[in-house]
């Protein structure tokens, strides 16, 4: 099964696969909508909840989950992705996301969710995504 809040907006071709959950909420007042764009793919037991724009053909790996206060390791920039003040956190297009975890600078001995953008889509990962596609003809 997947699971799609009542405010979360999803795009054209997208794939949710078994076990997502896309929030959306109503309410506090001023809280941000989940934005999914066109020709995302969301793997297995995926979790984007409040506050988070995904972007037009991101690809986000089973396991990965991501909130609006979630920090996103880009590995090909090296900085890290934030939401900016009351802004969403924006996934950026095409980017491919893996689960991740990082070690607090507070306390090294405690490691927090961290997703990682491991590269941008390129033709192995759209093989990768598409096969559903070829299989269904």
């Amino acid at each position: 099964h997947a699971l799609v809040g009542s405010c979360a907006q999803i795009g054209k071709r997208v794939h949710l696969s078994a076990g997502a959950i896309i929030g959306g909420v109503l309410e506090p007042v001023n809280a941000s909508p989940v934005i999914i764009e066109d020709d995302v793919f969301s793997g297995g037991n995926c979790g984007i909840f409040e506050g988070v724009i995904v972007k037009k053909g991101a690809i986000i790996a089973a396991g990965v989950n991501i909130t609006s206060s979630t920090p996103v390791y880009d590995s090909i920039s090296g900085q890290y992705l934030n939401r900016k003040n009351n802004f969403p956190l924006i996934i950026p297009e095409a980017a491919v996301i893996i689960p991740g975890n990082r070690k607090l600078r507070s306390n090294p001995d405690i490691s927090i969710n961290c997703p990682v953008i491991i590269k941008y889509r390129d033709q192995k990962s759209n093989n990768s995504v598409t096969l559903e596609e070829v299989l269904r003809q």
